[in-house]
């Protein structure tokens, strides 16, 4: 116990200066991603030292604190190959792969804008809507998705919902009137904030009906960085009663969701409603360490190595399981959790890290630490005028949580189509619209010159 403390010590100080580096540099993507893998490596240790709970699975451990200081040092190692790979990739010259991400302009054409968010809301809205009519009810509809697993082919129908709340924020900060400012802050017209707010709660309902809580504690934290470097930078009694109103609500949707499971099945379901330590650590993630810890101690011993195979999985992942029907999914946690519990439905993921090992052992920890450095330096060269250009505020945070789940992982591959290419068609519609009005305002200035 001592030494998974003093493990979890070393590894608490590594990442928060990592982060405090990261932050005051506003590289805002490779802040994003490690704060992500933060939570899932520290949080979890804590809950073991306080004697609150024990890891998954009961009465698979006889000692449990070996496993857990080694899989805290494992975090620590890949956070430390990390931050060397990134540091040199974020120095050296040039721009990387940067100019190949999607770029759009720092104050999108008003009116397009609003279309375009409009149209991706309502896309959003038409087919998650259309799911829950089919089943009659939001209720059934969230039970099939979250318990049966009913729409795990659709589940880009959800990511719509996510997208478009991307952009609406992005068209909220690249408001013209955005660039005026009153005592140093950016000030945001009052009509627009409330087309773009009512816009971006319709998606994340979407989000929820889908079952979904994490994307949307995700999209809002992603939000506050965005407008704390955009728009004014928040004081700390701000920060701390959104941080006690996010928790307030998050925990509210959870009761709600738990409701419908029990209004759907008739009984009360404690895995939806149980406000104990582990129920709660499986519905905030934390107990991905537990599948780390797990995956640690038993590959190569319980279960072989994948070599590979959920990476291969991953780059399969685009295609339409209508066109390839024996694609086997790039997921590992349904998997792994199979392992211990052959007859489960609901998966372990096993954090990012835990994704590397189980596939390549330790070779894969430092493998996949450096391409994702690399990765998350390149974000950052392409999103790094963070203060006064509201696509760069805007998606450097946003890919840092949506794209990279704590780094780059099996379902990279399936993330550019989900994500990058969607966000990268809206950008080149953008900036054409862009360039075809500055080539007639420069056309008229011609005319009216030649006069």
């Amino acid at each position: 116990m001592i030494i998974a403390a003093a493990a979890w010590f070393i590894s608490a100080l590594m990442f928060i200066g990592v982060m405090i580096y990261l932050f005051k540099r506003k590289r805002l993507t490779a802040f994003s991603l490690i704060f992500y893998l933060s939570i899932l490596m520290l949080v979890r240790p804590v809950i073991f030292l306080l004697e609150l709970d024990t890891p998954l699975v009961d009465g698979a451990w006889r000692d449990f604190w070996p496993q857990t200081a080694w899989a805290t040092l494992l975090g620590a190692a890949w956070l430390g190959i990390f931050g060397t790979f990134y540091y040199f990739f974020i120095n050296t010259s040039g721009k990387l792969g940067s100019d190949f991400l999607p770029a759009g302009p720092a104050h999108p054409p008003v009116t397009a804008m609003m279309l375009i968010s409009l149209i991706a809301t309502s896309v959003a809205v038409i087919g998650t809507m259309a799911l829950v009519m089919q089943e009659g009810s939001v209720a059934r509809f969230m039970v099939n998705v979250k318990i049966g697993k009913a729409y795990a082919g659709l589940y880009w129908i959800r990511e719509i919902s996510t997208t478009a709340a991307i952009l609406c924020l992005y068209g909220l900060l690249g408001l013209r009137a955005g660039r005026q400012t009153l005592g140093g802050v950016k000030s945001l017209p009052t009509g627009g904030a409330v087309f773009y707010g009512f816009l971006i709660l319709v998606c994340l309902m979407m989000n929820y009906f889908w079952g979904n809580r994490m994307n949307i504690a995700l999209f809002s934290f992603a939000a506050l960085i965005s407008m704390h470097f955009y728009v004014r930078p928040f004081r700390l009694y701000e920060l701390v009663l959104i941080a006690v109103l996010a928790a307030a609500t998050l925990q509210g949707l959870r009761v709600l969701r738990g409701s419908f499971v029990e209004e759907i099945k008739g009984l009360s379901n404690t895995v939806l409603t149980d406000t104990g330590v582990r129920t709660l650590s499986n519905s905030y993630h934390f107990t991905e360490f537990d599948a780390l810890s797990l995956a640690v101690r038993d590959a190569g011993k319980l279960f072989d190595f994948r070599l590979g195979a959920d990476f291969f999985n991953g780059l399969l992942s685009w295609l339409p399981r209508s066109l390839f029907p024996e694609k086997e999914t790039f997921q590992i946690g349904g998997w792994f959790r199979r392992v211990y519990e052959p007859n489960k439905v609901n998966g372990w993921p096993v954090t990012v890290i835990g994704e590397w090992y189980i596939n390549f052992w330790y070779a894969g920890i430092f493998l996949g630490a450096a391409v994702s450095a690399l990765a998350a330096a390149t974000f950052d060269k392409a999103y790094e005028k963070i203060s006064t250009h509201a696509w760069h505020a805007v998606m450097a945070p946003m890919f840092g949580f949506f794209f990279f789940t704590g780094g780059v992982s099996a379902g990279t591959p399936q993330a550019v189509f989900l994500t990058i290419v969607p966000i990268g068609i809206v950008c080149f519609v953008l900036q054409s619209i862009t360039s075809i009005a500055r080539r007639k305002v420069a056309s008229r200035s011609l005319r009216l010159a030649s006069y």
